[in-house]
């Protein structure tokens, strides 16, 4: 653990990846990011992203067969992250 926080440049990026090293859901490390740093879904909204679609996205839920690729950075540019780390494949 002390390695991985050692080489990230961010905290977020650490606690990301120490956080999946232990296991957790990442819909649980998603929302703990957020806690984390203060940040609520209602103050990161993009135009055209509805609340239930940040929710939906938070969690991991398709919204008509899709996750929001806007929603999606809108949560993950405030904590310096990559949409593709906080929503891997």
């Amino acid at each position: 653990m002390n390695k991985i926080i050692q080489e990230e440049k961010t905290r977020n990026r650490a606690a990301l990846k120490c956080l999946l090293t232990l296991g957790y859901p990442i819909d649980k490390i998603r929302k703990s990011l957020l806690e984390l740093n203060n940040l609520r879904l209602q103050d990161l909204k993009e135009k055209g992203v509805s609340n239930p679609s940040m929710y939906a996205t938070l969690k991991g839920s398709r919204v008509n067969g899709k996750i929001s690729t806007k929603a999606k950075k809108a949560i993950a540019a405030p904590l310096h992250l990559e949409a593709s780390e906080l929503w891997p494949e």
